[in-house]
């Protein structure tokens, strides 16, 4: 919706102001099959990169469940309901009869002084999730692997068709998701989750704040002179971050990252150290105890 009205202060002066109210509705999948984690990936994270400034890993275990309007559950994202776009400008046409003002102004309508403000809200969405259809597995695709020795040249799967080889052996200890909501096991020897491609469930709408001004001046003779200054300051941008990069663990005693520590090892290995030559280093031996004194090389 937009709604808009001008009003001549006087025969120079022109002031007009509008209002636009949008409602853009996250995207969700029209058959029921979209998924989602059951819990806020947002805070997920936000836990994780805050607890590293600690010396802990807060890396609790994801659930999935069936999601969308489709589903009747909740959607990528919640609705945005404040979407309010104001817009404002003047329209100003100064003159004098004489004098100073005269000269740089001119007569009337030789002159024109144009200012502008607009909120603008992105229309943004599917591009998003067409993007984590085509990247993202969360967790719950099986990636079953034909290990070296187990099948040669005669024994091997044969291609039979779109359906897949129809000998290829079973892969056990690869537990398959039955129904929602369904937790993947984390342990590397049975199942590995990653998410290789996810989506922040607090994504607010981005905007932009958009101004302008313009001076234009009639100097005759079929001569006209304008500046204009037009400026976009946009907020809330969209970004792909990797967020499961290693955490940089603090160690709260010797209050060294996690960063700085392996950089010291490197700088060790680099110059040809040999273990029996590096000095405890209070990080490994206070975050990891139980490797105090292994070779670290």
């Amino acid at each position: 919706m937009y709604l808009q009205d001008k009003w001549h202060v006087t025969p120079d002066l022109t002031v007009t102001a509008g209002l636009r109210y949008s409602l853009l509705q996250p995207p969700y999948e029209a058959n029921g099959e979209e998924v989602s984690p059951t819990v806020n990936m947002h805070r997920w994270f936000t836990n994780r990169w805050k607890s590293m400034y600690q010396g802990v890993v807060n890396q609790p275990d994801l659930s999935f469940d069936l999601s969308g309007q489709a589903n009747g559950k909740k959607p990528y994202w919640a609705w945005n309901y404040k979407d309010l776009a104001p817009r404002f400008a003047i329209a100003y046409s100064p003159h004098a009869s004489s004098g100073f003002l005269h000269s740089l102004f001119g007569d009337a309508g030789k002159t024109s002084i144009r200012a502008g403000y607009g909120l603008y809200f992105d229309h943004f969405g599917e591009g998003v999730v067409n993007t984590f259809d085509r990247q993202g597995s969360w967790g719950l695709t099986t990636t079953i692997s034909n290990p070296a020795g187990v099948n040669n040249v005669d024994t091997s799967p044969r291609f039979t068709g779109l359906l897949g080889a129809a000998n290829l052996p079973p892969s056990p200890g690869v537990p398959l998701p039955h129904g929602f909501p369904y937790t993947p096991s984390t342990d590397p020897n049975t199942y590995g989750l990653a998410i290789a491609w996810g989506i922040d469930d607090n994504l607010r709408t981005p905007y932009s704040h958009v101004v302008d001004f313009s001076l234009t001046r009639d100097l005759g003779h079929n001569f006209v002179v304008e500046a204009t200054y037009t400026g976009r300051f946009a907020r809330h941008l969209l970004q792909e971050v990797d967020l499961g990069m290693p955490l940089d663990l603090v160690d709260p005693k010797s209050k060294t990252d996690y960063f700085a520590a392996a950089q010291q090892l490197d700088k060790l290995a680099y110059a040809g150290t040999p273990a029996s030559a590096v000095k405890p280093i209070p990080y490994w031996e206070n975050l990891f105890p139980a490797a105090a004194g292994a070779n670290l090389f």
